[in-house]
Protein backbone atom coordinates (compact mmCIF):
# COMPACT_ATOMS: atom_id res chain seq x y z
CA UNK A 1 0.00 0.00 0.00
CA UNK A 2 1.46 3.34 -1.05
CA UNK A 3 1.99 5.90 1.67
CA UNK A 4 -0.42 8.82 1.41
CA UNK A 5 0.48 12.16 2.98
CA UNK A 6 -1.29 13.37 6.06
CA UNK A 7 -4.19 15.64 5.17
CA UNK A 8 -4.38 18.72 7.35
CA UNK A 9 -7.43 20.81 8.02
CA UNK A 10 -8.05 23.41 10.65
CA UNK A 11 -11.00 22.62 12.87
CA UNK A 12 -12.74 25.05 15.13
CA UNK A 13 -15.12 24.63 17.98
CA UNK A 14 -17.41 27.26 19.40
CA UNK A 15 -15.40 30.28 20.47
CA UNK A 16 -12.22 29.35 18.65
CA UNK A 17 -11.05 31.58 15.87
CA UNK A 18 -9.93 30.63 12.38
CA UNK A 19 -6.90 32.87 12.81
CA UNK A 20 -5.29 30.39 15.20
CA UNK A 21 -5.00 32.49 18.32
CA UNK A 22 -4.38 36.01 16.94
CA UNK A 23 -6.53 38.75 18.45
CA UNK A 24 -8.91 40.35 15.96
CA UNK A 25 -11.70 42.87 16.52
CA UNK A 26 -14.40 40.44 15.36
CA UNK A 27 -13.20 37.78 17.79
CA UNK A 28 -12.62 39.67 21.02
CA UNK A 29 -13.94 36.83 23.18
CA UNK A 30 -11.05 34.55 22.24
CA UNK A 31 -8.06 36.43 23.59
CA UNK A 32 -6.38 33.46 25.29
CA UNK A 33 -4.04 31.54 22.99
CA UNK A 34 -5.24 28.14 21.89
CA UNK A 35 -5.54 26.26 18.63
CA UNK A 36 -7.16 23.11 17.36
CA UNK A 37 -6.13 20.93 14.48
CA UNK A 38 -7.78 17.98 12.75
CA UNK A 39 -5.58 15.49 10.93
CA UNK A 40 -7.18 12.89 8.66
CA UNK A 41 -5.11 9.71 8.47
CA UNK A 42 -5.54 6.73 6.12
CA UNK A 43 -4.44 4.30 8.85
CA UNK A 44 -6.33 2.55 11.65
CA UNK A 45 -6.26 4.14 15.09
CA UNK A 46 -4.09 1.34 16.56
CA UNK A 47 -1.28 2.06 14.08
CA UNK A 48 -1.49 5.79 14.65
CA UNK A 49 -1.32 5.43 18.44
CA UNK A 50 1.61 3.01 18.11
CA UNK A 51 3.52 5.57 16.05
CA UNK A 52 2.76 8.29 18.61
CA UNK A 53 3.98 6.02 21.44
CA UNK A 54 7.31 5.59 19.61
CA UNK A 55 8.11 9.31 19.90
CA UNK A 56 6.72 10.05 23.39
CA UNK A 57 8.81 9.61 26.53
CA UNK A 58 6.72 8.94 29.63
CA UNK A 59 7.30 11.34 32.53
CA UNK A 60 9.88 10.46 35.16
CA UNK A 61 11.91 8.08 32.99
CA UNK A 62 15.64 8.10 32.49
CA UNK A 63 16.82 10.09 29.49
CA UNK A 64 18.87 8.20 26.93
CA UNK A 65 20.97 10.53 24.78
CA UNK A 66 20.59 8.24 21.76
CA UNK A 67 16.80 8.00 21.99
CA UNK A 68 14.66 9.37 19.20
CA UNK A 69 11.72 10.58 21.26
CA UNK A 70 10.30 13.97 20.32
CA UNK A 71 7.74 14.58 23.07
CA UNK A 72 7.29 14.23 26.84
CA UNK A 73 3.95 13.11 28.14
CA UNK A 74 1.32 10.46 28.53
CA UNK A 75 -0.26 8.30 25.84
CA UNK A 76 -3.36 6.28 26.65
CA UNK A 77 -5.53 4.01 24.52
CA UNK A 78 -7.02 6.64 22.18
CA UNK A 79 -5.66 9.95 23.52
CA UNK A 80 -2.47 11.69 24.53
CA UNK A 81 -1.26 14.72 26.42
CA UNK A 82 2.27 15.72 25.43
CA UNK A 83 4.65 18.64 25.03
CA UNK A 84 7.68 18.96 22.81
CA UNK A 85 11.09 17.80 24.06
CA UNK A 86 13.28 20.82 24.75
CA UNK A 87 16.97 21.51 24.97
CA UNK A 88 16.35 25.06 26.23
CA UNK A 89 13.45 26.49 28.22
CA UNK A 90 10.58 27.97 26.17
CA UNK A 91 8.07 30.17 28.01
CA UNK A 92 5.15 29.66 25.65
CA UNK A 93 5.49 26.00 24.73
CA UNK A 94 2.05 24.47 24.03
CA UNK A 95 0.54 21.44 25.70
CA UNK A 96 -0.84 19.13 23.02
CA UNK A 97 -3.95 17.15 23.89
CA UNK A 98 -5.01 14.69 21.23
CA UNK A 99 -7.93 12.35 20.74
CA UNK A 100 -8.14 9.71 18.01
CA UNK A 101 -11.31 8.32 16.43
CA UNK A 102 -11.73 5.48 13.94
CA UNK A 103 -13.42 6.03 10.61
CA UNK A 104 -14.32 3.62 7.83
CA UNK A 105 -11.29 4.75 5.79
CA UNK A 106 -8.73 5.26 8.57
CA UNK A 107 -8.81 7.59 11.53
CA UNK A 108 -9.14 11.23 12.52
CA UNK A 109 -6.79 12.84 15.03
CA UNK A 110 -8.10 15.88 16.90
CA UNK A 111 -5.30 17.90 18.51
CA UNK A 112 -5.79 20.86 20.82
CA UNK A 113 -2.88 23.17 21.59
CA UNK A 114 -3.10 25.28 24.71
CA UNK A 115 -0.72 27.28 26.84
CA UNK A 116 0.68 25.72 30.01
CA UNK A 117 -0.95 27.00 33.19
CA UNK A 118 2.21 28.67 34.49
CA UNK A 119 2.71 30.56 31.22
CA UNK A 120 -0.92 31.60 31.18
CA UNK A 121 -0.66 32.83 34.78
CA UNK A 122 2.47 34.80 33.84
CA UNK A 123 0.66 36.41 30.91
CA UNK A 124 -2.37 37.31 33.03
CA UNK A 125 -0.28 38.55 35.98
CA UNK A 126 2.00 40.72 33.83
CA UNK A 127 -1.02 42.14 32.00
CA UNK A 128 -2.80 42.95 35.27
CA UNK A 129 0.35 44.53 36.71
CA UNK A 130 0.88 46.72 33.64
CA UNK A 131 -2.79 47.74 33.69
CA UNK A 132 -2.63 48.55 37.42
CA UNK A 133 0.41 50.77 36.89
CA UNK A 134 -1.35 52.50 34.01
CA UNK A 135 -4.48 53.08 36.07
CA UNK A 136 -2.36 54.44 38.92
CA UNK A 137 -0.84 57.00 36.56
CA UNK A 138 -4.27 57.92 35.21
CA UNK A 139 -6.20 58.12 38.49
CA UNK A 140 -3.63 59.16 41.09
CA UNK A 141 -1.31 61.29 38.98
CA UNK A 142 -3.66 62.35 36.14
CA UNK A 143 -0.86 61.59 33.73
CA UNK A 144 -2.45 60.55 30.43
CA UNK A 145 0.83 60.00 28.50
CA UNK A 146 2.06 57.49 31.09
CA UNK A 147 -1.31 55.72 31.01
CA UNK A 148 -1.17 55.51 27.21
CA UNK A 149 2.41 54.24 27.43
CA UNK A 150 1.19 51.52 29.82
CA UNK A 151 -1.54 50.53 27.36
CA UNK A 152 1.05 50.33 24.57
CA UNK A 153 3.25 48.19 26.81
CA UNK A 154 0.26 45.95 27.56
CA UNK A 155 -0.42 45.50 23.84
CA UNK A 156 3.24 44.72 23.11
CA UNK A 157 3.35 42.18 25.96
CA UNK A 158 0.26 40.43 24.58
CA UNK A 159 1.41 40.44 20.94
CA UNK A 160 4.84 39.04 21.85
CA UNK A 161 3.24 36.29 23.98
CA UNK A 162 0.79 35.29 21.23
CA UNK A 163 3.50 35.36 18.55
CA UNK A 164 5.78 33.19 20.70
CA UNK A 165 2.98 30.73 21.41
CA UNK A 166 2.04 30.51 17.72
CA UNK A 167 5.68 29.93 16.77
CA UNK A 168 5.97 27.09 19.29
CA UNK A 169 2.67 25.59 18.08
CA UNK A 170 3.96 25.63 14.52
CA UNK A 171 7.14 23.78 15.53
CA UNK A 172 5.16 21.23 17.54
CA UNK A 173 2.72 20.67 14.66
CA UNK A 174 5.57 20.03 12.22
CA UNK A 175 7.17 17.53 14.60
CA UNK A 176 3.90 15.66 15.20
CA UNK A 177 3.02 15.53 11.50
CA UNK A 178 6.58 14.49 10.63
CA UNK A 179 6.44 11.67 13.17
CA UNK A 180 3.09 10.51 11.83
CA UNK A 181 4.33 10.56 8.23
CA UNK A 182 7.59 8.81 9.16
CA UNK A 183 6.18 5.95 11.20
CA UNK A 184 2.99 5.28 9.26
Amino acid sequence: MARRPVEKTDAFTAGEAPHAGWFLIDDWMNFLPRQTRTIVLPHPAEHVMASIRRVVRPPHTAVDASSDWLFNGVVSNRSFSVSRKLSAYQNFLPMMNGHLEDTSLGSILFVRYRMFGSSLMFLIFSSCLIMAVGLFFLIMDSNLPYFLFSLALLAINYVVAIASFNRQVSISQRLLEGALNHFL
